[in-house]
Formats: structure tokens, sequence, C-alpha cells
């Protein structure tokens, strides 16, 4: 299933940092990023516009089983115009910021590379 098919662009979504200290700064910083690399195709709340909804929509994220295989694919495809184009970061943010957003997150987890796979699960 393609979900974050669509268009990037713009600048890379702010200043590459480094892992954040907490899951509220990463969430924050993954907002950033989606403000500037995802919603111009995401829309501006994740309700889909050239690309899928992201937010909401059932939970339609939670279609990639856990947390590695969505950051799998999105590093790999996005944004559309440009993919790879984030740091690792970058997409561990963003992918932090839609998880949240979606209550999919769990509490005070900061991801990375090292995070073991978080499952997703519709409810």
């Amino acid at each position: 299933m393609i979900l974050f098919a669509g268009c990037g662009g713009g600048d890379n979504g702010g200043e590459e940092s480094g892992t954040p200290e907490s899951q509220a700064d990463q969430v924050a910083a993954g907002q950033d990023v989606y403000a500037a690399s995802c919603a111009q195709c995401h829309g501006e709340n994740g309700e889909g516009g050239t690309g899928p909804t992201v937010i909401g929509g059932s939970k339609r994220i939670a279609s990639y089983q856990d947390s590695k295989r969505l950051y799998d694919y999105v590093s790999s495809t996005m944004p559309f115009d440009d993919p790879g184009s984030l740091s690792p970061e970058q997409y561990w943010n963003v992918i932090a910021y839609l998880l949240d957003a979606n209550e999919l997150l769990p509490a005070d987890e900061v991801l990375g590379p090292d995070t073991p796979p978080i499952e997703l699960k519709r409810e």
C-alpha cells in the first residue's frame, strides 16, 4: 500500500540537530518537518490532498504494522519529488509526529535507529 505518495519539495524541514531528548521535543520537531516537507501534499492537518490522508483515516498509517517498516518506506520514498533528502533524524521526528497524531506512539518513547520497532495497531 502506498500511504505517502505525494510530493515534498521545499526545504529539508529544518535543521538537523540529532535525536531529541524528549518525546515532546521529537514530536514538535517532527511537526516542523511535516509542515515544511509533507503538508503541501498530505494537507496541513494530515487530511490528504495530492497525497493520501496520514492523520486519522481509521489510522491507515497502522497498515505498515510497525515503526521500522514505516520508517523504511518513508525514508526511501518521501518526499515524493526528492526521496531520501531528509536526514535520518528528520525522518524519525516526522514519524514520531505522525504516530503521536494517530495515537499510536507509546508514552515517553523517543524514536531512533536503536528503538525496538513499535507495533502499530488500529483500534
